[in-house]
């Protein structure tokens, strides 16, 4: 429409143009990405002319006969209308209002949806070539749709509408028969209208079906729905008048750390892969050594991205009371509770709790931070089920088996560069314009550790009249472990962090490290380290290390830096 009247478009051509212009809109698309799509045969030269005269008889078409509407704009084309013009902009819109309502009203939030699909009045461009069009530029849309359906259908039965919803759901599995979520909502339906051998009769065909298409068996959700109808779990019970427990909107997420420094292109990277479209849940583990500043880090990434989780964010530490690891179990009915769950209808042991938390966050977009994970065996259990959700795991050691088991991305975090350093220790000391061999050094003996470096600024700071060469002077001839403490703080203690690292050693690895503390000089050889380790004793066939009866002292630091300590 130009306002007034339907302008109709019955070239091929230009309507493919219009479209591939329409997908930015507000963006220049360049010259080559429109001659790559809409004439991929012709040569260059001939392309580009083609590509001008194309877009001078659809200004002609539209009446932009002044340029206003579609500009020429280096390297390319630039139509100029806004988002919300758009029926897509306007489906975003209202998708992303239906999502902040999820923590409340069930009906409000499925008529938000329902206005949403009624902009789709058939397939996505049913009149265009699509061929000559990105068909990454159109997937995502047609996802979000096949989304919203799902959100609505959720909300629609968590108002009480299961009979009305059974004869679209049986329609939706078969044109989606691969959507596993339509499967589950119309098992949910008939079971609540007390047909429990047809919801039974429901999983088999899904089951099939997902065999027949992909060669796949139905995913754990599936699987677990079936046996909690099997066994009538009490979940399953229609709610009357709404949702029986309704959503709590929780935003746990501690304080950013006002000195964090540095990192930025790393943080950028791990914001992106949380927030990005998937079919699955986005799983992202962190991991570093003691004192390298893993909380701050993944608390920094949370709160970026804390808009695409408009249902939520939790924040949980995994290590207990006297830094024992927690139970998972406790870590899921704390998040059962948080989620606005009554205490009488959280079951009791691990798989239960686990089964039960997933239709709670089913359809809902939650960020759940893990801090300080022990093992895979902690984090599994608590691991969402469906899509939209993502995870923010931080471990001092690779979990590599979360990659297998979960398709997470590991993340190593090492100690900062020598200018962030320096710019933690300023900001620290608030004193931007420090400088000089002293604060080299200071960050240096620090081995660019995060924690060392706010502790050792905390005591300067703590000390009137002293300066950071007296402190550089004091770590290198005391106890250096010792004096990087905070007085009564036994958590902002580099020994402490150290001290649980060393804990969590197999034996084996932890004589080494015992062993490694005698060796003279800052560095260690490779050779050095195996000679160290036992090797040599081996091949003369001597009883391994790990076996060894005695037990070496711990070493002491050598008052160097952190990194020989």
């Amino acid at each position: 429409m130009d306002g007034t009247r339907l302008i109709q478009i019955r070239q091929p051509r230009q309507r493919a143009l219009l479209t591939a212009l329409l997908v930015r809109p507000g963006q220049i698309v360049p010259a080559d990405s429109l001659i790559e799509r809409l004439w991929p045969q012709m040569s260059l030269v001939h392309a580009r002319r083609a590509l001008h005269t194309a877009i001078s008889r659809l200004r002609q078409v539209l009446g932009d006969t002044d340029s206003i509407l579609i500009r020429t704009q280096t390297p390319g084309y630039l139509i100029d209308v806004s988002v919300e013009q758009l029926d897509t902009g306007q489906f975003e819109g209202l998708l992303q209002r239906a999502a902040h309502h999820h923590h409340a009203d069930p009906a409000a939030r499925g008529e938000l949806l329902a206005a949403a699909l009624r902009l789709w009045r058939g397939p996505l461009l049913a009149d265009v070539d699509v061929d000559l069009l990105s068909q990454d530029e159109l997937v995502g849309i047609t996802e979000r749709r096949e989304l919203a359906l799902e959100w609505r259908i959720q909300a629609d039965l968590e108002t009480g509408k299961h009979a009305a919803m059974i004869p679209e759901l049986s329609q939706l599995t078969t044109e989606f028969p691969a959507r596993e979520r339509f499967w589950e909502h119309l098992m949910v339906a008939l079971y609540r209208v007390g047909r429990q051998a047809e919801a039974l009769e429901a999983y088999q065909t899904a089951r099939r079906r997902l065999a027949e298409t992909l060669g796949i068996e139905p995913s754990a959700a599936l699987r677990t729905l079936e046996k909690d109808i099997l066994n009538h779990a009490d979940w399953l019970a229609a709610p009357a008048g709404g949702a029986e427990h309704p959503w709590r909107l929780q935003r746990q997420l501690p304080l950013r750390d006002p000195l964090f420094s540095g990192r930025t292109d790393l943080i950028a990277s791990i914001a992106c892969r949380l927030t990005r479209l998937s079919k699955t849940v986005s799983i992202v583990a962190v991991h570093g050594g003691p004192g390298v500043g893993k909380s701050a880090f993944a608390l920094q990434v949370a709160h970026d991205v804390t808009r695409h989780f408009p249902d939520g964010q939790w924040y949980v530490r995994l290590d207990g009371a006297g830094r024992a690891p927690r139970d998972p179990a406790e870590v899921l009915a704390e998040l059962l509770s948080s989620s606005g769950l009554h205490a009488a209808s959280i079951p009791a042991g691990l798989d239960a709790r686990a089964r039960r938390g997933g239709p709670r966050i089913a359809d809902r977009r939650v960020l759940l931070v893990l801090d300080d994970a022990r093992s895979v065996e902690q984090i599994e259990p608590l691991l969402p089920g469906a899509p939209g959700s993502a995870v923010l795991v931080t471990s001092r050691t690779d979990l590599r088996a979360l990659r297998v088991s979960a398709g997470a991305v590991s993340v190593p975090l090492d100690i900062l560069t020598a200018a962030e350093a320096r710019a933690l220790l300023r900001a620290a000391l608030d004193a931007p314009d420090a400088c000089g061999t002293d604060i080299d050094d200071l960050t240096e003996i620090c081995a660019m550790l995060p924690l060392a470096l706010r502790i050792a600024a905390a005591n300067l700071a703590s000390r009137p009249g002293h300066t950071a060469g007296q402190l550089v002077a004091e770590l290198r001839a005391g106890d250096l472990l010792g004096q990087l403490a905070v007085v009564d703080d036994q958590r902002a203690a580099v020994r402490a962090a150290f001290q649980q690292s060393y804990q969590r050693l197999d034996p084996v690895d932890a004589t080494l490290f015992r062993r490694l503390g005698l060796v003279p000089g800052p560095h260690v050889t490779a050779e050095g380290a195996a000679s160290s380790a036992g090797h040599h004793q081996r091949r003369r066939g001597r009883p391994p290390v790990g076996r060894a009866r005695h037990r070496e002292p711990a070493p002491a630091p050598r008052g160097r830096s952190l990194s020989a300590a």
